[in-house]
C-alpha cells in the first residue's frame, strides 16, 4: 500500500505521504499576541503578588475587580529589556484602570511621564495616575531621560 500516491491537501501534487516535499513542513506561525507581556509567566506572578501585596485599588480603595496596571516606567523598561518591578506596577480596580487610559508608547499618559518623570531606574509612584481629587501628582524632571538616553519604546518587546 505504500506505493499508492496520495495528493498534497496544499497543493493536489501527488505524493508518496500525506504532504509534497513543498508542504512537508508547517508554515511558521506568525501571529503575534496584542500583549505578549501579560501572558509570560513572570508578569503573572509579578501582578499576583502585586495585589496580594495592595488589595484595594490606588485610587478609589474599593477591593473588587483589582487589576495590575503597568505604569509608563514600565513600558520604557520593557522596552529598554530591563525587568519590570513590583514598584513599575500600579494596583487599580477595573474602571479606574479603564479610566487611566493606555500607558504604552505614544500615548497621552506616557508622554506626560516623559514629561514629569521619564526615569527608567526612579522607584517612586507613578505621576501619571490622579487621585480622586482629580489633580495630578507633582513630578520631578522636565526632560523624559528615556529620551535623552535614546531608549524611547518604539513597540512591544
Amino acid at each position: 500500500m505504500s506505493g499508492l500516491l496520495k495528493a498534497c491537501p496544499a497543493c493536489g501534487e501527488p505524493s508518496e505521504q500525506t504532504y509534497c516535499p513543498a508542504h512537508r513542513t508547517r508554515p511558521t506561525d506568525t501571529r503575534t499576541s496584542h500583549r505578549p507581556d501579560t501572558t509570560r509567566a513572570a508578569w503573572r506572578r509579578l501582578s499576583r503578588r502585586a495585589r496580594r501585596l495592595q488589595p484595594w485599588c490606588l485610587l478609589c480603595g474599593t477591593t473588587e475587580r483589582l487589576e495590575a496596571d503597568h505604569s509608563p516606567r514600565a513600558w520604557a523598561r520593557a522596552t529598554a529589556h530591563l525587568p519590570i518591578r513590583l514598584a513599575d506596577i500600579n494596583v487599580l480596580c477595573g474602571p479606574c484602570n479603564t479610566h487611566a487610559g493606555s500607558s504604552q508608547p505614544g500615548s497621552a499618559r506616557y508622554h506626560m511621564w516623559c514629561q514629569t518623570d521619564g526615569d527608567l531606574h526612579a522607584t517612586t509612584p507613578d505621576p501619571t495616575l490622579t487621585r480622586g481629587d482629580g489633580v495630578n501628582r507633582p513630578g520631578r524632571t522636565p526632560l523624559c531621560k528615556a529620551e535623552s538616553e535614546n531608549e524611547t519604546p518604539g513597540g512591544y518587546v
